[in-house]
């Protein structure tokens, strides 16, 4: 039977956007197997699967928006007769007699701001999950920023969000209401339950606690790293994955989970400390189950099939096999990769159904730690707290700068700039735009510089096509590119966007100035779409429009070069026998200094001056045919 799954309450929300979709047709799913991730204004959220089945069409694809109730996918569901032969041993083993009748009561629970370790109050910097959220126990709920740490607040209780009564901003302090979570359903023996024919038994479990060592893990190749913040104190209950302290090494930090649940006796490093692996960091006192618990139970002449049991609560279950094309992980995971650069596709899940838990992705970036170690001393201070010495005001950044800030700090840390200056005369090109403004007005056209600049760039990139290209991941080879699609910076009132052109190199001045112009609009209002800001081969940043005579813009990956243009401006020019005004044109380019030499980035900025310089005399050639 195919049945509709559709997108559900948004938690007041209007439209969220579809940033992956972890399913594709012919996938078998499960009951709570995550379907797509959303991302609205406040949170990303992972929607489950109501439904086990087979998913036969998907009706949405990324960088979608999506409503409540539209349709996401078609799935054929399981037959009713098919019982898992888990959930019937379940039923087997609770159910007495069939008289017996179970009934359900939820519970809503209202979660608090837990202890914050000695602070006054935290900052509620993210909010993981939104109204109509279905959480499980230590899912990612809220992340709290204080003075020296920054946190996530897991889930205490599993259910479905009712209320949030927290806002990113607020400020909050130990025991206050967080959100209101209508918890799983209890069962209870009904009213006229005849409990004579009853009779469970459960032994109680002998248990005695044991201490264990823990260790600093598996550093790779690296001799050591550093203690940067322990999470922890002697006393404190803590939980299987629980962060335990951050070490960071050379090129990145990590996060050192609890390997088990129990109460922490002793810390035996502390901050600051060079460890190596394997050396003891703490101790924990964990409680051993000697004996299982067993069960005894009158017999059953027969199985009630319309009580439905959650099989997962009394007994283990197999881990479901997803295709490599689902990444299971939480938002809390998502976050934590997106902040460390790491693509989820590419780390295996060791948690429940293949889930990806923040130790997955340590073992991923071990290998930076793994790093050559320096000979310096020199250690990084940590950031200045703001001391005012008169009135401020507090600015919140606009969501789209903060994320394009992510994306730029990325590209920095990880790219290798060099920035090459020089200046093209554009005197006679400048000269060719003026006379040409009458026949660009016939259009209904501006004719910008940029337009023009854009036109001779492709030229260049043909002569140097080692800047049309993308660097692979391992930094062993070079993408080059067969087409010239121009990513362009636009400044919008919320952040810099950076919209693509494409096929540059096959459309005329006057389609290119509208697209242009649409497109900077469009940025203006909000209104670009995210594929309109994909794939491109080259990036421009031209602020001459403003001011300046040069900066150093940053490269945007996976490009390996981007060109900046400042204002043009007469200067004297001596031609060998006298100074003459001539119009310059300052040029910024900045590269991939792992893809491209110096003296490359010479030879491609001179390459493109004397192209500038010469471009008026087959500027015609550019108008529609």
């Amino acid at each position: 039977m195919s049945q509709i799954i559709k997108i559900p309450d948004l938690g007041g929300a209007i439209s969220a956007t579809v940033v992956e979709v972890s399913i594709e047709v012919g996938s078998t799913i499960d009951i709570e197997t995550p379907l797509i991730t959303l991302e609205g204004d406040k949170a990303t959220m992972d929607i489950p699967s109501p439904i086990a089945g087979v998913v036969e069409s998907i009706e949405i694809s990324a960088g979608d928006t999506v409503s409540e109730g539209q349709i996401l996918c078609y799935v054929q569901t399981v037959s009713d007769e098919c019982v898992h032969p888990e959930a019937e041993t379940t039923a087997q083993q609770q159910v007495q007699n069939d008289s017996h009748h179970l009934e359900s009561e939820p519970v809503l629970e209202t979660l608090c701001i837990p202890d914050l370790g000695g602070a006054d109050q935290a900052t509620v910097v993210a909010i993981s999950v939104m109204v109509g959220s279905t959480i499980e126990l230590e899912d990612p709920l809220i992340t709290l920023e204080g003075d020296k740490a920054t946190m996530d607040i897991p889930a205490a209780s599993a259910g479905q969000v009712e209320t949030i009564h927290v806002a990113v901003g607020d400020t909050v302090k130990t025991g206050q209401a967080m959100l209101d979570v209508m918890t799983a359903a209890t069962l209870k023996p009904s009213e006229d339950l005849d409990r004579s024919n009853v009779s469970i038994h459960i032994d109680e479990p002998d248990t005695a606690p044991r201490i264990e060592t823990v260790c600093i893990p598996d550093l790779g190749d690296a001799a050591e790293a550093t203690i940067v913040d322990i999470q922890v104190k002697i006393g404190e209950q803590v939980t299987e994955e629980s962060p335990l302290m951050t070490l960071e090494g050379d090129k990145a930090a990590m996060e050192v989970p609890s390997p088990f649940t129990g109460t922490i006796e002793s810390i035996d490093v502390q901050a600051g400390e060079s460890v190596k692996t394997g050396q003891p960091m703490m101790t924990l006192s964990v409680i051993t189950v000697s004996k299982p618990l067993q069960s005894k139970k009158t017999p059953s002449p027969s199985i009630d099939r319309s009580v439905q049991l959650d099989a997962q609560a009394v007994s283990d279950s197999e881990p479901s096999r997803l295709t490599s094309a689902q990444v299971y992980a939480g938002p809390g995971v998502r976050r934590m990769a997106k902040q460390l650069g790491v693509d989820l596709a590419r780390v295996k899940g060791s948690g429940r159904k293949g889930r990806i838990l923040k130790k997955d992705l340590e073992v991923h970036v071990r290998k930076q730690l793994a790093a050559p170690q320096s000979n310096s001393n020199f250690v990084v201070a940590p950031w200045p707290k703001l001391e005012s010495e008169g009135p401020v005001e507090f600015k919140p950044l606009p969501k789209l700068r903060q994320v394009a800030g992510q994306f730029l700090h990325r590209n920095w840390v990880h790219i290798p700039h060099v920035t090459q200056f020089d200046q093209a005369d554009f005197t006679d090109l400048e000269a060719w735009r003026q006379s040409a403004k009458a026949q660009a007005a016939e259009y209904e056209c501006r004719l910008s510089p940029l337009v023009l600049v854009m036109k001779v760039l492709v030229e260049s990139l043909k002569a140097f096509p080692d800047f049309n290209a993308s660097l692979n991941e391992a930094g062993t080879g070079l993408t080059l590119k067969q087409y010239y699609h121009f990513g362009v910076a636009v400044d919008s009132p919320n952040g810099l966007v950076v919209p693509v052109i494409r096929d540059v190199d096959q459309k005329d001045l006057v389609t290119l100035s509208k697209e242009i112009a649409e497109v900077a609009e469009q940025a203006r209002t909000q209104g670009l779409r995210p594929d309109q800001m994909k794939g491109s081969s080259f990036t421009l940043s031209s602020l001459g429009g403003i001011g300046g005579q040069a900066f150093t813009p940053i490269v945007n990956a996976p490009d390996v070069a981007i060109l900046g243009l400042s204002k043009t401006q007469y200067v004297p020019v001596y031609d060998g026998k006298q100074f003459i005004p001539r119009l310059m044109l300052p040029l910024s380019l900045s590269y991939d200094h792992r893809a491209i030499d110096g003296a490359d980035g010479v030879r491609f900025t001179v390459d493109l001056a004397n192209r500038l310089a010469q471009a008026h005399q087959f500027a015609d050639q550019w108008w529609p045919n």
